[in-house]
């Protein structure tokens, strides 16, 4: 048996609001939830719905894993693209076409362009990995001096348009 995985941040959201929303549903789905069974079709009895991908990673066993973002440029499908992606065990399937120039069109173009190769050749495939570095030392200075000029330079432009707003000394406010 294959675990079926949904990894999206709003999994648990999304399949709730659907559950609720039933009577909106087909006549055919609505006639099924309310004479057969009551069985709501949007209850995924055999998906697991994931929020992390530890939460996936804590799941046993072979796993067919959903993840969002057609381009897996960024988001879950890159990360899981990342993770399975050295092991011949593992594959990837499109749902779609995925939009030019992303990852997943350059990862379908490399297998489109591979048959024929025989299993266990390796098809390599350069893919820049951009991580979040936290500033240090002096490039950390710099950013919060660029920020506290940047308020108080919104600061000061804020007080030059109320004093602009104010009616001059001396007039009367009611003329």
């Amino acid at each position: 048996n294959v675990e079926v995985v949904l990894l999206t941040h709003v999994a648990y959201n999304t399949f709730e609001f659907a559950k609720s929303m039933i009577e909106y549903t087909s006549i055919t789905t609505n006639a099924k939830f309310d004479l057969l069974s009551r069985d709501n079709p949007f209850e995924l009895k055999r998906v697991r719905l994931c929020h992390t991908y530890e939460e996936v990673e804590e799941t046993p066993g072979p796993k067919l894993v959903l993840a969002s973002s057609e381009a897996m440029d960024v988001g879950f499908s890159r990360t899981v693209f990342e993770k399975i992606c050295a092991s011949p065990l593992n594959a990837v399937f499109f749902t779609s076409d995925p939009p030019p120039n992303s990852l997943a069109a350059r990862v379908l173009h490399l297998a489109r362009t591979s048959t024929g190769v025989g299993v266990g050749v390796s098809r390599r495939l350069k893919v820049a990995r951009a991580r979040r570095v936290p500033l240090e030392g002096a490039e950390l200075y710099e950013w919060k001096d660029a920020q506290r000029r940047a308020k108080d330079a919104a600061r000061r432009e804020s007080e030059a348009r109320n004093r602009a707003d104010e009616p001059m000394r001396g007039e009367d406010a009611d003329a």
